[in-house]
């Protein structure tokens, strides 16, 4: 077995991630982070005793599309393993709902996945997030303003659209992927869009990590990782301090008691008026933090 998948079995017992006998359906774009998935849980699948399905979506964005699943299917025709692909406009769908591009492929991929899986049975969707995704994922978020729960980053596991969704490689870093691949001779397809600089992503990614690793920490990407998942475990214990605390907050009809908010400490009061006016039925995108905080100081001040 090699060290990568070595690497990556360790987390996924470490974490909990799957159980033996499952169906784990791999999200391949054929990109160098997914196609090193799939040939690691591949090389996993016998000793798990799992079987492994490959969803590939066309997000019609890119002349190169189509090149990219017939790279995807071949692959998995090399490696015996069921292949499923579709199709989605995502720039229309992208206009027709008044969201960013990115946020469009982002929804048409995971109702994909959901689909498939529910069709093969398979327990999770397994995708190729790593831990430069997930640094720069906290650096996006903390020049947005985020707070904690922005900055926990990339979930290790998580449910979307009803679907578990796990990231078996968010300990291990791009550069490592692509030693894999080369040392193993696996080709990857690269995607042109990715050296855009003026997508944001892409220039946290080659413009801002490469300084700050130059002028303040050489291991910036890890100490981000890092920071996201000690920023993780102290939210979980939040959130059970808020369900507490709302608990102890609402009468019989549900309504809020603005003596017992009062008592709480700031962070949690926020978090609780936060989590109730979701449940009352407010969207989330109208709940910015200048609203919750003028609630909070209303609360603390009624007693």
């Amino acid at each position: 077995m090699s060290t990568l998948a070595q690497q990556v079995q360790l987390a996924i017992e470490k974490h909990a991630l799957l159980p033996a006998g499952a169906t784990v359906l791999v999200g391949v774009s054929g990109g160098a982070d997914s196609v090193a998935l799939l040939h690691i849980l591949a090389e996993l699948a016998g000793q798990g005793q799992r079987s492994l399905a490959v969803a590939h979506l066309n997000h019609g964005i890119r002349a190169e599309a189509a090149e990219d699943r017939e790279f995807v299917e071949a692959l998995c025709g090399e490696l015996d393993v069921p292949f499923r692909a579709a199709e989605v406009d995502v720039p229309a769908l992208s206009t027709a709902r008044g969201i960013s591009l990115e946020m469009a492929a982002r929804d048409a991929r995971y109702a994909f996945f959901a689909s498939t899986a529910a069709e093969l049975g398979a327990a999770a969707v397994a995708t190729a997030h790593t831990q430069d995704d997930q640094a720069e994922t906290v650096l996006l978020k903390l020049c947005r303003g985020a707070g904690g729960s922005g900055l926990r980053g990339v979930a290790r596991c998580t449910t979307i659209q009803g679907l578990r969704v796990i990231r078996p490689l968010l300990d291990v870093s791009r550069s490592a992927i692509e030693d894999f691949l080369r040392e193993n001779g696996h080709t990857w397809r690269e995607d042109a869009t990715n050296n855009d600089t003026r997508i944001k992503r892409n220039f946290v990614r080659h413009e801002v990590i490469p300084l700050l690793e130059q002028g303040l920490n050489p291991r910036v990407k890890e100490a981000l990782s890092r920071a996201a998942g000690i920023i993780a475990e102290d939210e979980t214990a939040l959130d059970q301090l808020t369900e507490q605390a709302l608990a102890e907050a609402q009468n019989e009809e549900g309504a809020l008691q603005t003596d017992s908010l009062s008592n709480l400490a700031p962070a949690v009061r926020r978090r609780a008026l936060q989590a109730w006016l979701i449940r009352m039925g407010v969207a989330v995108a109208d709940l910015s933090f200048e609203t919750v905080e003028r609630l909070s100081v209303m609360a603390e001040s009624s007693s």
